[in-house]
Parts: C-alpha cells; sequence; structure tokens
C-alpha cells in the first residue's frame, strides 16, 4: 500500500442541534449549536462520507478534494444529534445512496463483501459495547482499492492489500473496537 495523503483529526463537533432545530435551520444560518452533554464526538463518519463522495468515480489524491471543517462540523452535529442518524438522511447529505449492510462481520464476510462489487464504497464502522467508536473508509475501483483512516490518511493499494491494511488498523490502532460493520453505499 501506498500513502496517497496523510490526516492528523484532532478536531472534535462536540456540539449538537438544540432540539428545536434541524439540519435545514442551520445551513440557513440560524445559530443553534449546543455543546453536547456526552462529551466528544469525533468528525470521523463525517470525514468518511465526504471522502466517498469525493472519491466518485477515481479515488481522492489530496485533502485539497474535500469539504472543510466547518462543513463537517455541521454534518456531523446533526448526525449526532439525531437529525441525520437513523435514515438515509445522512447518506443524503453527502449525496450517497444506501445499498446494504452488515453488522458484527468477521474478516471472511468483509472480504467477500468488498470483493463482489466493483467499483464499490463502504462505510467501515468499529464500536465496542461502551458506545466508543469510529469509521474508516473503503472504495474499490479496477484493479486498485483504496483506504481512507480520518486519524492517519488514505492509502492505495490492491485490493487483497486494502483488505488487510483494514484488519491491521483493527488490531493495530483500534483493537478496544471490536466489532465491525460495513455499510456499502453508492453515488445518490
Amino acid at each position: 500500500m501506498r500513502t496517497v495523503f496523510q490526516t492528523t483529526n484532532l478536531t472534535s463537533a462536540n456540539v449538537a442541534f438544540q432540539p428545536s432545530r434541524t439540519y435545514a435551520q442551520v445551513v440557513r444560518g440560524t445559530r443553534s449549536f449546543q455543546a453536547t452533554p456526552r462529551g466528544v464526538s469525533g468528525l470521523c463518519k463525517a470525514m468518511v462520507l465526504d471522502w466517498i463522495r469525493a472519491s466518485i468515480p477515481n479515488g481522492v489524491n489530496s485533502t485539497a478534494e474535500l469539504r472543510g471543517q466547518q462543513s463537517l462540523t455541521i454534518a456531523m452535529g446533526a448526525m449526532g444529534y439525531g437529525q441525520a442518524q437513523d435514515s438515509n438522511s445522512a447518506f443524503d447529505l453527502f449525496g450517497l445512496r444506501y445499498v446494504a449492510h452488515q453488522h458484527n462481520i468477521d474478516r471472511v464476510a468483509f472480504d467477500q463483501m468488498t470483493s463482489g462489487v466493483n467499483p464499490g464504497y463502504w462505510l467501515i464502522a468499529l464500536k465496542n459495547a461502551s458506545g466508543q467508536g469510529h469509521a474508516l473508509g473503503f472504495r474499490r475501483g479496477g484493479q486498485e482499492a483504496d483506504v481512507f483512516d480520518p486519524n492517519r490518511g488514505c492509502y492505495r493499494g490492491t485490493l487483497a492489500e486494502a483488505q488487510l491494511l483494514v484488519y491491521g488498523m483493527r488490531t493495530r490502532h483500534y483493537a478496544f473496537l471490536p466489532n465491525l460493520s460495513v455499510i456499502q453505499l453508492n453515488p445518490g
């Protein structure tokens, strides 16, 4: 795998929408942020969805192709509060459409899921029983595949190398997040 670009995700949304506000009201400029009672909420899911959006159809080659922190914070705030969490509207924010998902899968199921579709785009959710989580992105196009970790960067190689990298990241960096779920997405 070669490094396409590196990222350092030290930012946090740490905000949510007030109960009476919606994502659309915030986009129009209504001030409706409040601190989240749960504490820090990262931007990883929004960063991955934005990376997938920008990856269609040929992949992302630099961070300049991704949206800025402000728009990701707004989107993550909407997802964190639930304005866009339990429906396809979270994906709609990024022009993506839900296709399929598998929860708590093993390596064989992950490899089968990502091998069967070309091109294909996946949001990988790593979670544990206490509610902690992290998101990764996976893109397959032609003979190559990309893996995106908002905390580290984007990597490109063969499909087998990319699948191996996801499991390497999971065991090395995110061993405390043992449950792996995969959501397949397409352009909206």
